[in-house]
């Protein structure tokens, strides 16, 4: 870790088990790891994307600040995800249900390309139920390769599936 702390946007989701509750440990173990939790948005319920599944998922943005570096960031959160039962199956591609994901949605301002982490999240501008809950607590953030705010993504987003403030 690093001694300067960066803004961090987070995704939580998940459709399996007590999601809710999910969500609620998964701030706590932000937080006993010293990431301070700066907002937090709403719960957001919308029907799979990109798949078919009986149970809507549940969304929640929460920003952050935290120490660590991004890889240090998407280990951690895997760990988090690992603890709290999140399982994940090699043979299935594309999406599936699941009981917890985090994602890591922007760091800072940073862009960054690697092959097990993207930042900014390369689906933000795709998808309804993170951009509802990311303008909640991040309207005016400026998306670093778009250059528009949280925002105006949300007004020009192509997905117009029903996603609802619980």
């Amino acid at each position: 870790m690093n001694n300067q702390y960066h803004n961090v946007f987070l995704l939580l989701g998940g459709n399996l088990g007590p999601v809710e509750l999910t969500f609620q440990k998964v701030i706590e173990e932000l937080r006993l790891l010293d990431c301070q939790i700066i907002r937090t948005s709403g719960l957001y319920e919308s029907p799979p994307w990109g798949f078919d599944a009986e149970q809507s998922f549940l969304n929640q943005v929460l920003y952050i600040s935290t120490l660590f570096t991004p890889e240090e960031l998407l280990k951690t959160t895997q760990v988090i995800e690992n603890k709290l039962g999140r399982t994940r199956d090699l043979e299935t591609k594309g999406y599936a249900s699941r009981n917890i994901d985090i994602d890591i949605l922007y760091y800072d301002d940073i862009i960054l390309e690697l092959d097990h982490l993207k930042i900014p999240h390369p689906q933000i501008q795709n998808r309804r139920f993170t951009l509802m809950p990311l303008v909640e607590v991040g309207s005016d953030y400026i998306h670093p390769i778009f250059q528009k705010s949280n925002h105006l993504l949300l007004g020009v987003c192509n997905d117009h599936s029903t996603v609802t403030k619980k």
